[in-house]
């Protein structure tokens, strides 16, 4: 298993940790904390998409048969397609729900199937991947890859809301069973922080937490790094990303 988590980080493209003035190597990090991974390792990712479209745990979970939970809200062919992909992996439990601060109904924004396929032809990029529980996070991303287009259209006519069912995070936990989380994967498209802030670390203290910090706010971002340092984890930044890793 140590190999599987080393594959995975050195997958993501981590090498330097910062740790104040002290410079660690990715190897460091391992030979000191993750050499006695347990057999029972579990990880939970928030934000899984179809589960294979640019994702970063994907190739590791199918060849070494781990253990997890995959939460995405997106309903119909997203969510769908996520199951299809890991059809073969018979340790995995699929959640189509979304993760909130209490138990509710959520609005999600998303493109509109009906122009989806222009957006991919044109853009090179997935349509389904930039829903957001933020419509102005949707705005942006299509008026950022088809400027030309929106100075023409509204681009409200291009986004549709989908209700959603959101737990709170210990509703969460209790409906899935889940007693253990070594790694927490977030890819919820500006929403991360709130996620990690919103954790129960009294209960969990994953070895290893992923998540994508490129669309955080500079000062939402600072204060993620801060409360993450303070629960005790050193941070690699890479390619829009942070990596948490515990060092105590």
């Amino acid at each position: 298993m140590k190999k599987t988590i080393k594959k995975i980080v050195n997958y993501l493209g981590y090498d330097i940790i910062q740790l104040g003035r002290k410079q660690l190597t990715i190897r460091d990090i391992f030979i000191s904390y993750f050499y006695k991974i347990p057999e029972n390792f579990f990880f939970v990712q928030i934000g899984s998409h179809d589960g294979k479209t640019k994702d970063p745990l994907y190739d590791f979970v199918t060849q070494h048969n781990l253990e997890g939970i995959l939460v995405e809200p997106q309903k119909g062919g997203v969510f769908e397609k996520l199951r299809y992909n890991y059809a073969d992996c018979k340790k995995l439990t699929f959640a189509n729900i979304a993760l909130a601060e209490t138990d509710s109904q959520q609005s999600l924004y998303c493109v509109k199937e009906s122009f989806q396929d222009a957006y991919d032809k044109y853009t090179k990029y997935d349509a389904t991947g930039i829903a957001s529980f933020d419509r102005n996070h949707v705005r942006m991303h299509l008026k950022k890859n088809m400027p030309h287009f929106f100075k023409k259209h509204k681009v409200d006519n291009y986004i549709k809301v989908e209700i959603v069912e959101a737990l709170s995070f210990d509703t969460f936990i209790r409906r899935f069973n889940i007693q253990r989380i070594d790694l927490l994967q977030i890819d919820v498209e500006g929403f991360d922080s709130k996620i990690i802030h919103m954790f129960n670390f009294n209960k969990f203290s994953p070895t290893l937490i992923n998540y994508e910090s490129k669309h955080l706010p500079k000062t939402e971002r600072d204060k993620c790094e801060e409360f993450l340092q303070d629960k005790g984890y050193v941070l690699v930044k890479f390619r829009g990303g942070t990596c948490a890793l515990k060092i105590r």
